[in-house]
């Protein structure tokens, strides 16, 4: 990695479901040839932003660099992940500082990041040479830190896949394999004028007038799908292999717990827990939640579209 410095830095501004954050790299660094998927979210011209402002919009929620080395710190494990086949493995520590990422690919590729407490400045350090390991786990970092610096403004990062219809965002959750994905496509395929938003990390945020909105955003799994496109949440439906297509109602505390286990967020941290708390009670009261017990068919599209579009 070359050397960095203020002086052939440059940055960029971004806006996702309405809040900005900025990435600082080299200015002739090959990464950004390589981050076209935040393309559609770049601010041009940059407009006049309060760094100390309290309002979504008017703020850089973070700021994000990259560097060439890392400090040495003390650090105190706060989640320490167990290695999956296929995920990249992310461990968390507090220091005197701030909280310390660790990044570490399948492959091995390795990167660190140091955020201070509220999230609003990160620096990134890849240990690695190879510019397309380096852009996976930047998106990594990217979309905790986002996840993380939000989450006091009534927006939650969702594990989901969402399709837009009839002027409204349909999200699906599930636990991985469960056939989000799947059941999104069946809907592309099957339920005229369907569109697919985001298939892995879309945003929903609660705007000021009660409205909860859905988000594309630049993070969506494996499929390429980095649409900066907005519109009201729906209903949130909780996919479930089953023989049979049928669509069931959630209770208030159902519909929580779904949320809150699909939802991104420091859940560990008192301090952010509360924050979560009252944007997952504000949702979960709000927009439908239902069970789709389903197969991968054209019929399983069908029931949920006929649940949920009323």
């Amino acid at each position: 990695m070359q050397k960095i410095s203020d002086s052939n830095c440059t940055s960029r501004l971004y806006c996702v479901a309405g809040h900005l954050f900025r990435i600082r790299l080299p200015e002739d660094s090959l990464l950004w040839n390589r981050l076209g998927q935040y393309d559609p979210f770049e601010v041009k011209p940059e407009p006049a932003v309060d760094p100390v402002a309290e309002t979504p919009g008017h703020k850089v929620l973070f700021e994000f660099e990259l560097t060439d080395g890392m400090p040495q710190v003390e650090k105190k494990p706060f989640h320490i992940s167990e290695p999956q086949d296929g995920f990249t493995t992310i461990n968390l520590y507090e220091t005197e500082s701030g909280w310390l990422f660790e990044f570490t690919m399948p492959s091995g590729h390795y990167a660190e990041m140091l955020a201070s407490y509220n999230f609003s400045h990160a620096r990134f350090c890849p240990h690695t040479t190879n510019s397309l390991a380096v852009v996976p786990l930047m998106n990594n970092a990217l979309m905790l830190l986002y996840s993380f610096a939000s989450c006091p403004y009534n927006t939650l990062e969702i594990h989901a896949s969402v399709v837009s219809n009839t002027g409204q965002a349909y999200l699906f959750l599930g636990e991985s394999g469960a056939g989000k994905s799947t059941h999104s496509r069946q809907w592309l395929e099957n339920i005229p004028d369907s569109e697919l938003m985001n298939d892995d990390n879309p945003v929903v945020r609660i705007l000021d007038d009660g409205t909860v909105m859905a988000y594309g955003s630049p993070w969506s799994g494996k499929t390429p799908c980095y649409r900066n496109v907005s519109a009201p949440a729906g209903a949130f439906v909780s996919i479930r292999q089953c023989k049979e297509n049928k669509a069931t109602a959630m209770n208030l505390f159902e519909a929580y717990a779904t949320l809150y286990s699909s939802s991104s967020g420091l859940k560990g941290n008192t301090r952010f827990a509360d924050l979560i708390h009252p944007t997952l009670e504000r949702i979960a009261t709000t927009v439908p939640f239902i069970y789709l017990d389903c197969r991968p068919d054209k019929e399983a599209a069908e029931v949920c579209r006929k649940a949920v579009c009323r």
